[in-house]
């Protein structure tokens, strides 16, 4: 563990604007986002289909992230997997397409916390555990439809 680190557990209240990680043995933490750090690259390029997949995903969440493609595909090359990070993003697309659709005009706010939980429910195994990271998902509509939809990997 790093200094700076606070082990996450249900009565753990991190500092605000904390982010929850993981490292490498499933161990979950709280830490700055300042303490971020890329990791090395793993490979020197991606396949023609890979950066395409990418480019769709990062049209459809475009107001939403700001990265380049080429930063993209930069931290997809950091990855052991990119084809299984790939699709993870490429789900959260679908859900955040999906829901958008289904609600009567969001506003730019709604759709930034949307986002937010769509992120979030890419690694928390239950509503339960989604809710205990970020308590703030409270507040948006049909959270619990967001989740199973992005469980479920329908759209």
């Amino acid at each position: 563990m790093a200094e700076g680190w606070i082990p996450d557990g249900p009565d753990v209240v991190p500092p605000k604007g904390y982010i929850r990680i993981q490292d490498q043995h499933g161990n979950r933490f709280w830490i700055s986002p300042a303490q971020i750090q890329p990791g090395p690259l793993r490979r020197s390029e991606l396949t023609p289909e890979q950066v395409a997949r990418i480019a769709r995903f990062k049209g459809a969440l475009a107001e939403q992230d700001p990265t380049t493609l080429d930063q993209a595909c930069e931290n997809f090359m950091r990855d052991a997997d990119p084809d299984k990070e790939i699709g993870i993003f490429e789900r959260i697309a679908a859900t955040y397409a999906a829901e958008v659709a289904s609600r009567n005009q969001p506003s730019a706010a709604e759709r930034k916390l949307l986002y937010r939980a769509i992120l979030q429910c890419s690694w928390s195994s239950s509503l339960g555990e989604l809710l205990e990271s970020n308590p703030g998902l409270k507040s948006l509509p049909d959270l619990e439809r967001v989740f199973t939809r992005y469980s479920a990997g329908t759209t």
